[in-house]
């Protein structure tokens, strides 16, 4: 065969074969398993509201041609009930009065025999105990006149933001030990971390099973419990 024919035939045969070569490689590392590992670690602490908020209504009731004798008497629970706080040590600034409300009563024949004069206030304090004491003692408020209707106690904490912080650090170092104990009987060894994301926090009261996707903040257990996952991704070597 010439010679000069068969150079080209040999170049070409091997650049085919490099083709191959290369197609086969790559072939074979993108059927590979990708050397990364994920895990969920998860954060818990334990705390205790500093803070309290009573929600309440004043009520009275007055006959068709009494209403401002009633708004009276509504205005006087209120005075009451400012000067009780006041005397228990809360301050001026921590009652919070709305606009009262006259809603008119009807007999079954759907006549106006009478109204209720409700009026909504809100007592946000870090004195716990007073304002649980004066909540839980609605017979107490009513032997000087204090008529309460629907009243809710609210706890809250003025250091969640900081909490939520130190869980989220908690969360990624229990993440890391979580991958590590995966690995502990394997060949592999944890790489760096190349990804994480929070959870949601779910704020509930001790030995709760609640969770929801949203998150969650109970407001309604004095003594409360936090939880947060991190969701992490590390590499394999």
């Amino acid at each position: 065969m010439n010679n000069r024919l068969l150079l080209p035939s040999i170049v070409l045969a091997v650049g085919l074969l490099l083709a191959a070569t290369v197609f086969g490689l790559f072939f074979h590392h993108s059927r590979q398993a990708p050397r990364k590992v994920q895990v969920v670690g998860m954060a818990t602490r334990a705390f205790t509201a500093d803070r309290v908020k009573w929600r309440l209504t004043l009520q009275t009731t007055a006959t068709m041609d009494a209403v401002i004798a009633g708004q009276r008497r509504l205005r006087q629970s209120l005075e009451g009930l400012q000067a009780l706080l006041a005397q228990k040590g809360l301050a001026e600034e921590a009652v919070h009065p709305h606009p009262p409300g006259t809603f008119p009563i009807y007999d079954r024949n759907g006549q106006p025999t009478g109204y209720t004069l409700q009026q909504a206030v809100f007592v946000i304090s870090d004195r716990l105990a007073t304002v649980e004491a004066l909540a839980f003692d609605p017979a107490g408020l009513l032997e000087q006149g204090i008529l309460i209707q629907n009243s809710e106690l609210q706890y809250f904490y003025s250091q969640v933001d900081s909490l939520k912080k130190t869980l989220l650090s908690d969360a990624a170092v229990n993440a890391r030990e979580r991958a590590e104990e995966l690995l502990k009987n394997t060949d592999l060894r944890l790489g760096r971390l190349v990804g994480i994301r929070a959870g949601v926090f779910q704020i509930t009261e001790p030995y709760s099973t609640e969770v929801s996707g949203a998150g969650v903040y109970n407001t309604s257990s004095r003594r409360k419990e936090i939880k947060v996952t991190a969701h992490a991704e590390f590499s394999l070597e």
